[in-house]
């Protein structure tokens, strides 16, 4: 009895192991896009960095983890997932327009600019990158290409309130009051919460 109890504990070891080794770099990447979805960024980044272990050159992993990175503010490690994916492909906007995001928090605004400027020309007529381009500028005191590059984002789609509140900061700084008001009403009237706290303090 013990021998056979013995044996099937062992068979069901082996199945385990397995069963382990069986998973695909598919199957981690797919654990960790539930996680992602679910905001558990860590456990997110654990299942890439498998899945990446077992398939060095996986575009979607490297990306995912990059940007499970940036959700966590590691900049440095996603800047370097960014980077990886730019090796294999040059011509990859998205790691781009990612990895400027990284650098503009790290304070890099001319690596950050850069980034965003090849990406503009792989990807022309990006709203999103005429938004972070906006920022960048703001970011190193260019107010009037600021606004430029914001309201190139809003000509280009005018659907999102985040670009009217940060062009309403931007003309507030540079001293356009009535332009800035307008522009954060507008995010308002959008549902952006953080441009009715503005509005109560300096547009009365």
């Amino acid at each position: 009895m013990r021998l056979s109890l013995s044996l099937l504990l062992s068979s069901m070891l082996i199945g385990f192991c397995t069963s382990l080794h069986a998973q695909t770099a598919n199957d981690f990447y797919n654990a960790g896009t539930a996680h992602g979805l679910k905001e558990e960024y860590n456990a997110a980044i654990a299942e890439f960095s498998k899945a990446l272990d077992k398939q060095p050159v996986f575009a979607e992993a490297l990306l995912s983890r990059g940007l499970c990175y940036l959700r966590i503010k590691k900049y440095k490690a996603a800047i370097q997932d960014f980077t990886a994916l730019l090796k294999a492909n040059q011509q990859d906007a998205s790691a781009l327009y990612n990895r400027a995001q990284a650098k503009l928090a790290l304070g890099d605004f001319n690596g950050a600019l850069a980034d965003t400027e090849d990406a503009m020309r792989i990807k022309q007529g990006d709203p999103q990158l005429y938004f972070i381009k906006g920022q960048i500028q703001y970011a190193m005191g260019n107010y009037g290409q600021s606004i430029d590059d914001l309201g190139t984002s809003i000509s280009l789609d005018a659907g999102n309130p985040a670009v009217y509140y940060k062009r309403g900061v931007v003309n507030y700084i540079a001293g356009y009051k009535e332009a800035a008001c307008k522009d954060l009403e507008k995010a308002a009237a959008m549902g952006y919460q953080e441009a009715y706290d503005i509005l109560r303090l300096y547009c009365r």
